[in-house]
């Protein structure tokens, strides 16, 4: 008795409990035989090697894991087939029902089914030529994910944009309703983009020289100077600076810029040719001196290729 009173004493003195254990229970994973040690935590059941139930998963866990597993491998097998453009073996229900059973939250469900969605659309778009059946597809496909097409063009405007080229290379224009252009009879517009007319200023800069001479004043050593100083402009280059803002008005028989301070029509009857940038585009016609160019939407953007897509159609179409 007297000893162990004494242990018990110095078991307190130093702060060791007799029954702690120095290190956690493990064991072997029954799937990759690898040491699992036990988590405090019953719910992390998962073994750090192999990603599997491990041996402290009860068989209740072990069912759910196995059940959310299958559940996630039928949901990503619906998004690839999609995204190849193969029709999924699911209804909208069940591809619904399999993210959930696999434990996806909602974000993660748009995100990925948006981004199933957005390759199919560009493996649509390798041509630049979307066709009726595609089209219908990109629509049909984003309706079974219980998304609407019309939000990835939102989401990212540099696909719309591409979205609306291919449309228009296919020969699809659509026409718009309450333009701002007042439209001649039988006329229709496709396209009112905000945009700017620019034009080239010319920079100078003014260049001067001395002439002139000097004499002395008596002996003084001091000398007085006559001349002066003569110079002229020099043209040092060019740069492109905004001339008016408003919109462009593409319709099925001209292209109309509506500025705050100028108005420009070019019929397609006198276009002669169209040059193209990524953010702007510039009318050739016949008899005219000044090609007039426009600045469209951001710098990187497709909209210089869009209006000109548009354009071209407009000319085949009149």
């Amino acid at each position: 008795m007297r000893t162990g009173t004494a242990t018990a004493a110095s078991s307190q003195e130093t702060g060791i409990l007799p029954t702690m254990s120095l290190f956690r229970e493990s064991a072997p994973c029954p799937h990759c035989g690898k040491k699992v040690h036990k988590h405090h935590d019953p719910q992390r059941i998962l073994c750090p090697q192999c990603g599997q139930p491990g041996p402290y998963a009860t068989p209740e866990q072990v069912t759910r894991w196995t059940e959310a597993r299958e559940a996630s491998c039928r949901y990503q097998e619906a998004l690839a087939a999609l995204a190849r453009g193969q029709a999924p073996q699911m209804t909208r229900e069940e591809i619904a029902a399999a993210a959930a059973a696999a434990g996806y939250g909602p974000q993660d469900v748009q995100r990925m089914n948006r981004d199933a969605i957005k390759r199919f659309v560009l493996q649509a778009l390798s041509d630049d030529y979307l066709t009726e059946q595609e089209e219908a597809g990109i629509v049909h496909n984003a309706a079974l994910l219980g998304e609407d097409h019309r939000a990835l063009a939102l989401e990212d405007p540099d696909l719309g944009q591409r979205l609306v080229i291919a449309q228009v290379n296919a020969g699809r224009l659509q026409p718009i309703a309450s333009p701002q252009l007042i439209c001649k009879r039988g006329e229709v517009v496709y396209l009112e983009w905000p945009a700017q007319l620019l034009k080239t200023v010319v920079k100078r800069e003014f260049r001067a020289g001395y002439s002139g001479f000097s004499f002395p004043i008596g002996k003084t050593g001091i000398r007085y100077r006559v001349g002066g100083a003569r110079g002229h402009s020099v043209v040092v280059g060019t740069e492109v600076a905004v001339d008016d803002s408003g919109i462009l008005s593409i319709s099925s028989q001209r292209t109309v810029f509506i500025g705050g301070a100028k108005t420009m029509e070019m019929p397609y009857s006198k276009l002669v040719n169209l040059s193209v940038f990524s953010d702007g585009v510039q009318f050739h016609q016949a008899n005219r001196v000044n090609a007039p160019l426009f600045r469209l939407g951001i710098p990187g953007s497709h909209s210089g290729e869009l209006v000109a897509a548009l354009v071209q159609a407009a000319v085949q179409q009149a």
